[in-house]
């Protein structure tokens, strides 16, 4: 153990000095992040949120509107959210363009409230920071600075602290224990006491995040499960040349047919001549915003090819979507999110101390 902490102390120093800035930058970012549900509508309430209705305007009329509105532009997909019952104001309905722009549209009559793109707006643009999304394969660099910081700043500096009893652990974590008064001997030591409390929730804000950085994490979550990853959708049925899709607003009201009531729904538009309708829809009931029943819908008949309500949807499927609700704090309410804020301050604050420890 002596010798292992002599060879890891050095790389655990270089490893935060390097690796640990851009960590320390998603720290910084993620702070702001934490919120981001309770506080982005309110932030832009004009351009998320419309005086409530009974009657809406067809999907495919919303459609054109957007069309126009973006001409430039090749619809993705379309979500609807319903919003909470007897509510004054409903969400409004938001339609993706490949690009990544948004167009919002009033759902009750059908008017333009706005465009954004994915990373316009305070917390898109803080989201893009925090992904590096402003670069070329910066989801590498966060990935790979996520497991440097997993691997050797999180469980390499456990293995540092390590006091060599379980005796000794309890001792270390008593918040009561004497401690210098003041200068790097009081940082070190806050250091080392606040370090393996940050440890676990920032181990577990790295163990969510990666599935969104790399592909082979993401099917590794599948394997460990014994789950099949998800495949490519099956195609629509040959048609006629020239036969016409069915209007979304038909797809619509066979989702609202076949799915129990959900809060929102997200409906792709075919990017190809014989692609399918895929659907996700996330119940009212649901357990965490990325909980989506499936359901693939033939583009020009209408024909269900395949549906799978969540509770019947593989491990895999469950353990990795949880993972993107957990890692942006839609998990555990107020108590998750506040953990979660207190692991991205302690980033930085452990950067700081630990750079004392000379």
């Amino acid at each position: 153990m002596i010798a292992l902490r002599r060879a890891l102390r050095p790389v655990h120093r270089w490893v935060g000095l390097t690796a640990g800035l851009v960590v320390v930058w998603m720290a910084l970012t993620g702070i702001f992040l934490v919120f981001r549900k309770q506080l982005e509508v309110p932030q832009a309430p004009e351009l998320y949120t419309v005086p409530a209705c009974t009657n809406r305007v067809p999907i495919d009329t919303l459609a054109t509107n957007g069309v126009k509105a973006y001409p430039q532009g090749k619809l993705d997909y379309v979500r609807i959210r319903t919003g909470r019952d007897g509510a004054a104001r409903i969400p409004a309905t938001a339609f993706r363009f490949t690009d990544e722009m948004f167009v919002y549209l009033n759902p009750c009559t059908g008017e333009v409230l706005g465009l954004r793109h994915r990373w316009g707006g305070p917390f898109g643009f803080v989201e893009q920071l925090h992904r590096f999304r402003f670069m070329p394969r910066g989801n590498l660099i966060v990935g790979t600075s996520a497991l440097l910081l997993g691997l050797v700043l999180v469980i390499g500096g456990l293995v540092l602290w390590w006091p060599g009893s379980w005796r000794g652990v309890r001792r270390a974590l008593a918040w009561n224990a004497p401690r210098p008064a003041a200068g790097p001997a009081k940082d070190i030591s806050l250091h080392r006491l606040v370090g393996p409390y940050v440890a676990v929730i920032v181990l577990f804000s790295v163990l969510t995040g990666l599935p969104q950085s790399f592909d082979w994490y993401r099917k590794s979550v599948y394997w460990l499960t014994g789950s099949t990853p998800p495949g490519h959708l099956p195609a629509s049925h040959e048609v006629a040349p020239g036969t016409p899709r069915l209007p979304v607003e038909t797809i619509w009201q066979k989702v609202q047919a076949t799915v129990p009531p959900s809060r929102e729904v997200l409906i792709h538009y075919p990017q190809h001549a014989d692609d399918a309708v895929e659907i996700y829809s996330i119940g009212k009931d649901a357990p965490h915003p990325n909980a989506r029943t499936l359901m693939t819908v033939d583009a020009f008949t209408g024909e269900t090819l395949d549906f799978t309500p969540y509770a019947q949807t593989s491990l895999g499927h469950k353990l990795y979507f949880w993972t993107l609700s957990a890692h942006m704090g839609y998990v555990g309410g107020w108590i998750g999110q506040l953990l979660l804020l207190l692991g991205a301050i302690g980033v930085p604050w452990l950067g700081y101390t630990g750079i004392r420890d000379r």
